[in-house]
């Protein structure tokens, strides 16, 4: 049998949701964002991190909730009913099962994380607040930088074009290989 309505768990997470949410400042949480004010969007961040809510979708034995998919679904209701700005489904819900451990580690214990997917999804949400920045380009997963900044209709989205971090290796003095059967020559005086 099918179950389409919440267990009374999800209900009082919602409901737990709502009161965090509340007591932030509610509706005015996404006002100061579009002003480009987030300090109360971030320390709503820092409560629902320390409610768990970021290691909801992490598996409980890599120190996670192992929420299931109805459990993400009721906290995204209650985020968009709300309004609440932010790269959640990013953070939440995608590069968690993507990224090494150290990173899912940093995501869980508050660090916001974006990430920009080429073809589908080009610009990132709230590049300017993320600590991890991420492209997926070419079918892989990489660290990024911010390109550029994009305009966007919704004043809550700040949107970035990312471009993939390119590593560059510190200049080494070259190693020359030794040839196996040679030996080296020694001078002899004439």
């Amino acid at each position: 049998m099918m179950r389409f309505l919440p267990s009374e768990e999800q209900t009082v997470f919602a409901e737990t949701i709502d009161e965090i949410v509340q007591g932030h400042g509610g509706s005015e949480i996404a006002q100061q964002w579009a002003a480009g004010e987030s300090d109360a969007g971030l320390a709503l961040w820092t409560q629902f991190a320390e409610l768990g809510l970021t290691a909801l979708r992490v598996p409980e034995t890599q120190g996670g909730f192992g929420g299931s998919l109805s459990d993400l679904a009721i906290v995204f209701e209650r985020l968009g009913y709300h309004g609440v700005p932010g790269p959640y489904i990013e953070s939440i819900a995608f590069l968690p099962a993507l990224v090494d451990e150290a990173t899912r580690d940093a995501i869980v214990a508050g660090e916001i994380a974006t990430v920009g997917i080429d073809g589908s999804v080009p610009a990132a949400l709230d590049a300017s607040v993320a600590a991890h920045l991420f492209h997926v380009q070419a079918g892989g997963l990489h660290r990024a930088t911010v390109r550029e900044e994009a305009e966007s209709l919704a004043p809550t989205r700040r949107l970035s074009f990312l471009a993939r971090r390119v590593r560059r290796r510190a200049w080494t003095r070259p190693r020359w290989p030794r040839h196996p059967t040679r030996r080296p020559s020694r001078l002899r005086p004439c």
